[in-house]
Formats: structure tokens, sequence, C-alpha cells
């Protein structure tokens, strides 16, 4: 379904269409019907409705579009600088004083026999 064999269009592959489609989404929302207008007047194909449905299922899946209503949105993440930010806080560890009372250091066996 999503790898392309050597004999496939790629125009009507679903991740094209699924470009074509967030494209088209990043300007406002659309219905259901409206949509697949929208997508073969500037896609300039004619996919069939089930390649249709399917772009719009994984797009769904991949948290990239909300369907609620009978619109379809596109779903908005954080750019990629507050992706980067939030993880190097993440790694960034606190210790308190009853951390300060472990132990770290390795026994080995030669230590356990004295």
């Amino acid at each position: 379904m999503i790898t392309p064999s050597k004999y496939e269009n790629l125009n009507n592959s679903i991740l094209v269409l699924g470009a074509i489609i967030i494209k088209l989404l990043k300007r406002k929302s659309y219905s259901l019907e409206n949509l697949f207008r929208a997508l073969t007047r500037s896609a300039k194909v004619h996919p069939d409705e089930d390649l249709f449905y399917d772009v719009i299922t994984f797009l769904w899946l991949t948290g990239c579009i909300d369907y609620s209503y009978s619109d379809i949105k596109l779903v908005r993440t954080k750019p990629a600088d507050d992706i980067i930010s939030d993880s190097e806080n993440a790694n960034s560890i606190e210790f308190t004083d009853k951390d300060s009372n472990i132990d770290l250091e390795e026994k080995s066996p030669q230590n356990e026999d004295k």
C-alpha cells in the first residue's frame, strides 16, 4: 500500500497524495467531500475514492489530521526547536538530599571476599 512498485504512477501514491492534502489543509479545513474535490482540482490527478479514503486513513493514523463533526483539520504540532529544547530540559536531573545517600561504587567479587 505505501511501498510503491515499479509500475505504479507516483502521482497516485499515498505519500504524494498525502502531501498534497496536507498542503490543502494548511490553508483551511474541509469537509470530506470538498477535500476530495479540491484534491482532484489541485493535484490534476483523479484518484478513485478508495485511494482517497486510504490516504485520509493514513494521515489520521499518523496523527497529521483530525476528523470531527464532518470537518477535516490539520493537526498543528510544536516546531522542531521547541521539541529539542523540551528534550534537553528533560535530560537535566536534579538530585535531592535523599539521592545523595546512594552508594554508587560497584562491588566487585574481589571486594566481597575481604
